[in-house]
């Protein structure tokens, strides 16, 4: 009879041993390149990476980067801030670099990281992959080396602000691909360098970049439906030394994709705009269109005040 009372006894401590990582979750944690993933990840006790941090971490809560450290791969599946405080660095070698697969409430935001995939042979691997999440901000941080920066999947709302991606690898990539068939990006002082494509926008997807450079890439702007049309509006950006600046494919219906242009720049590439089937490229008049090879055609012009197409202008508004 004792020792089944003794069994008994240790088999609740230890469920009650086990319940205790998630009693102990913290608002905010931290990881060190000194620290250890069995610590409690405070801030003089930290932990070594970003996965042994998140566990540790209540939702809604954030994890902040001590010092320069690898603080390797990950993937998010609840509300979390990522800090990387111009610290924090995921090489990620055969590996997407950070993953958001959160619920359909969750906002996750990425701050302050460099993402490095090494440059490794083409592999379909992404920086940053956006699967599911209300919202994910991405801001002040560098990703390269990856075949795409950062893709999303879902149709979710997706915010990137003062971040570079740049050196794509393999053909096909792409520095911001937004694929989901639905939701919203909203770009803003982004760099897009050296990639196949600098924005890919598909099926359902809205998105607006300003104030950005999507220079020196295969595509600038690609907007290119197959089934349902999609759009973007681009304001104070600079397309240069592309093979085709800014294009608009749909094969038919309504309505038809379409990208506006208002004070952009588009100069020295081999083709500067291009339309395709039923897409669009509208002009406000107040852009800067010079030595491209072929300046190719625009849809026609918008002024502010009026939201009707005009008949088609010239080229060089």
């Amino acid at each position: 009879m004792y020792k089944r009372m003794k069994a008994a006894g240790l088999s609740v401590v230890v469920s009650l041993g086990l319940a205790v990582p998630a009693s102990a979750q913290a608002t905010r944690t931290w990881v060190s390149g000194v620290g250890d993933d069995a610590n409690p990840c405070s801030r003089t006790a930290p932990c070594k990476t970003l996965a042994g941090a998140i566990v540790k971490t209540s939702p809604g809560g954030e994890i902040d980067v001590l010092d320069p450290a690898g603080i390797g791969m990950l993937t998010i599946t609840k509300a979390v801030t990522i800090d990387g405080r111009g610290y924090g660095s995921t090489l990620a070698s055969g590996a997407n670099g950070i993953v958001v697969a959160a619920g359909s409430a969750d906002v996750v935001s990425i701050i302050n990281m460099s993402i490095d995939g090494l440059g490794g042979p083409e592999s379909g691997l992404t920086g940053i992959k956006f699967i599911s999440g209300a919202q994910l901000h991405v801001e002040h941080s560098l990703i390269f080396g990856f075949e795409n920066g950062i893709v999303m999947t879902t149709p979710s709302d997706l915010t990137v602000a003062d971040t570079t991606v740049r050196d794509c690898v393999g053909t096909t990539s792409s520095a911001i691909a937004l694929t989901g068939g639905g939701g919203h990006a909203s770009l803003d002082h982004v760099a897009l360098h050296n990639c196949s494509t600098a924005l890919e926008v598909t099926d359902g997807v809205s998105a607006t970049i300003s104030n950005s450079d999507l220079s020196q890439n295969t595509n600038g702007v690609n907007a290119n439906a197959t089934s349902h049309s999609c759009s973007v509006e681009m304001e104070s950006c600079v397309v240069n030394y592309c093979q085709t600046a800014i294009q608009s494919n749909q094969p038919k219906g309504t309505p038809p994709t379409e990208v506006d242009i208002s004070n952009v720049t588009v100069e020295g590439n081999n083709v500067g705009f291009k339309t395709s089937g039923v897409g669009k490229i509208y002009s406000f008049g107040n852009n800067q269109v010079r030595l491209n090879k072929t300046n190719g055609s625009l849809s026609g012009k918008i002024t502010p005040e009026v939201s009707d197409r005009q008949p088609p202008g010239g080229p060089t508004d």
